[in-house]
């Protein structure tokens, strides 16, 4: 049964709200539960977010160890700096990953914000990452539905603060 969390100025004002969310909105927002992604359809899109999130870093981290590679290096493979940016996107995907599994709002903008790093580093067209048609497709569609998820969690959280 989640908890309910009622704002001290008005009583008879009460939302649902997980009990997480009910620590992060007392200490940091006053009291109020803003964009719970616990609420049933963004929840499950969180969790489909997750999986590619994870299966998105853990790729990531594998062409690190040089697991594609061959006898060839990463280092030298992707340079310092491509090796640098990699690295943290990886880190990133990974955190965005466990964010998004615990439906918190934090991992969507922490994807969003690596997807968009990759996908501007492609489209400046300096050879610092390069992917295939198919992998810009998936990491946009990936990037839209991310958008999407914290979309629908700002519209629901402001219906149930309306009703």
């Amino acid at each position: 049964m989640p908890a309910v969390n009622a704002d001290a100025d008005s009583p008879s004002i009460a939302r649902t709200c997980s009990p997480t969310a009910i620590r992060v909105s007392t200490v940091f927002l006053g009291g109020f539960c803003d964009m719970d992604l616990a609420i049933e359809p963004a929840g499950l899109a969180a969790r489909i977010l997750a999986i590619l999130s994870l299966v998105m870093g853990l790729g990531d981290a594998a062409h690190l160890l040089g697991v594609w590679s061959g006898p060839q290096s990463p280092l030298t493979a992707f340079g310092v700096t491509g090796f640098a940016l990699l690295a943290i996107l990886a880190a990133a995907r990974l955190f965005a990953a466990l964010g998004l599994w615990l439906q918190v709002q934090w991992g969507a903008v922490l994807l969003a914000a690596a997807l968009v790093v990759e996908l501007g580093a492609v489209l400046l067209g300096n050879g610092l990452v390069t992917m295939t048609l198919y992998s810009f497709i998936f990491k946009l569609a990936v990037l839209l539905a991310t958008f999407a998820l914290l979309a629908m969690s700002w519209f629901m959280t402001r219906r149930h603060a309306a009703d």
